[in-house]
């Protein structure tokens, strides 16, 4: 019973590659953004312009993976029954939701270090200290869970993908 969470996020890990219109959206996106952005910024502003847009970008990221990926892959789930399949297996569906609800935290953590390494080495930015970026990084964590409860709301209304895709473009 306990390697039934780690093997829940392997296999939706599995299923990510079904949704590569949102993970584009989630890690690649706002990286070209950012870079089609700040070169379009004269040189001598762009450590200004980083330091706004840095904030943008990670905001650009999160809202495709939690209005688009994570809507889809549970939309996707309900459609073809694997929620009735999980009942009659004995898997817990509070188990599936929270192995889910994890790998895309741990998504998202990843999608905060990537767009951080690429503003920290392409365009040199810099934070003001360990605590105020601690702070920052944790309220943007925090901050990201009702976009995630938006996310599974949408689903829950609407139960079609087509539609749970749409609505989260």
């Amino acid at each position: 019973m306990f390697n039934r969470p780690f093997q829940i996020i392997i296999i939706e890990l599995r299923n990510l590659q079904k949704t590569i219109l949102g993970l584009f959206f989630s890690f690649v996106f706002p990286l070209l953004a950012m870079y089609f952005t700040m070169n379009a910024v004269p040189i001598e502003q762009r450590m200004e312009a980083i330091q706004i847009y840095f904030p943008i970008s990670l905001a650009l990221g999160i809202a495709p993976l939690a209005l688009l990926t994570f809507p889809a892959s549970i939309s996707k789930e309900y459609e073809a029954g694997v929620f009735l399949r999980y009942k009659l297996f004995d898997i817990s569906l509070v188990m599936v939701i929270a192995s889910k609800v994890t790998l895309y935290f741990f998504l998202m953590i990843i999608q905060i270090i990537l767009i951080s390494m690429f503003a920290i080495f392409v365009f040199h930015l810099t934070f003001p200290s360990f605590a105020i970026s601690s702070m920052f990084f944790l309220l943007y964590i925090i901050s990201s869970f009702p976009m995630f409860l938006i996310g599974s709301i949408i689903t829950i209304i609407t139960k079609n993908n087509v539609m749970v895709q749409s609505i989260g473009l």
